[in-house]
């Protein structure tokens, strides 16, 4: 009898520790989730746990069901912390973002830099800096045949970013072109300047992302990213692609200090580069100088010239040989200290 009773016990675990394997096996577990390679909506994380829109798997993952199985033993009391999770996932959300771009999906200020009431920004403990440029990745260099110089290149400053702890990032406000290669390294060249957009708060940058969020808000309102691009000239001389764009403005408030340079056809985001108030600059003293220059000659090329045409080093560009024509700026100031500026007076 006692051989039978314990026979059963032990079939009876058995049994039991199979039921609890195959419910693991079933359940996908947080550590299992959060080292997934699948992405959210493709049938896993999602498929697992449902969606925070319909429950079908369309809309998200649903914070709230991931921790619901924190009951049980898996769970190691997570549903303690959903709450602080599904908040910290939201913001995350919002302002993983690089160079200060869109704000995700529907969420596009940058363009206009108008899709909320701008003037109603509090610029208060922000300032806008003139600085050195310091790091450049190169966008193109000239072929050896095609151009009268083959050492001519467009460089874009090194992408910045927000993010916890920063006080300070720097802004795109057109690309630079160079006979001298990588401008970081250039000696007896003027320095190639960039727009910093700063807080002159000491604790700003152990704000979190609260103050993240706001300093975006502050940059899409005094520095917005332009309506669209127009095609100033391109060439396929030597082989090597080139298109020059000039960024349209998102109002006449507002002007674009440089162009920006492509390897393809392809329009430029708007994310990409920044404008700045009109009311800041003025028009530069600094002659336009000649960086490079393509012939004409080959197939599929057209004459045209790279130039720098500001104080800033900035790139402009010509379908022709000829100076540009087109009005460049410089700004008034160093720095711009936003409290002694309205935005319903800027803009």
């Amino acid at each position: 009898d006692n051989n039978a009773t314990l026979l059963k016990k032990k079939k009876k675990k058995q049994a039991g520790s199979a039921s609890r394997a195959a419910r693991v096996e079933e359940e996908p577990q947080l550590l299992d989730l959060l080292s997934s390679e699948q992405p959210v909506g493709s049938g896993g994380v999602v498929q697992a746990y449902g969606s925070s829109a319909d429950g079908a798997g369309n809309g998200g993952m649903d914070i709230a069901a991931l921790f619901a199985h924190s009951g049980s033993p898996q769970g190691m009391g997570l549903a303690a912390l959903a709450g602080g999770l599904e908040e910290a996932q939201k913001q995350i959300r919002d302002v993983d973002v690089p160079e200060l771009g869109p704000l995700g999906s529907g969420r596009d200020h940058g363009a206009a830099g108008a899709a909320t009431n701008v003037t109603s920004v509090d610029l208060r403990g922000f300032e806008v800096r003139v600085r050195k440029a310091k790091d450049f990745e190169q966008v193109w260099t000239a072929g050896a045949q095609g151009w009268a110089d083959a050492s001519a290149s467009v460089w874009s400053p090194a992408a910045d970013s927000t993010g916890l702890g920063k006080a300070s990032v720097r802004l795109c406000v057109g690309h630079y072109p160079s006979r001298e290669g990588n401008p970081a390294r250039a000696k007896g060249v003027a320095a190639r300047l960039i727009v910093e957009l700063a807080s002159t708060s000491s604790s700003f940058g152990l704000a979190g992302l609260g103050a993240t969020e706001r300093f975006l808000e502050v940059a899409r309102a005094v520095l917005p990213h332009p309506r669209r691009f127009k095609l100033v000239w391109s060439t396929l001389a030597g082989g090597k692609p080139l298109y020059v764009w000039r960024p349209i403005a998102p109002s006449a408030a507002y002007v674009a200090l440089g162009f920006v340079a492509t390897c393809s056809e392809d329009e430029p985001l708007p994310s990409s580069v920044h404008c700045v108030p009109a009311r800041w600059c003025v028009e530069t003293r600094t002659p336009a100088r000649a960086v490079g220059e393509a012939t004409g000659s080959g197939a599929n090329s057209r004459p045209g010239s790279l130039w720098v045409v500001n104080a800033a080093g900035l790139l402009g560009a010509t379908a022709g040989h000829t100076r540009p024509t087109d009005a460049a700026y410089d700004l008034r100031e160093d720095i711009f200290r936003l409290e002694h500026h309205k935005l319903d007076k800027m803009i």
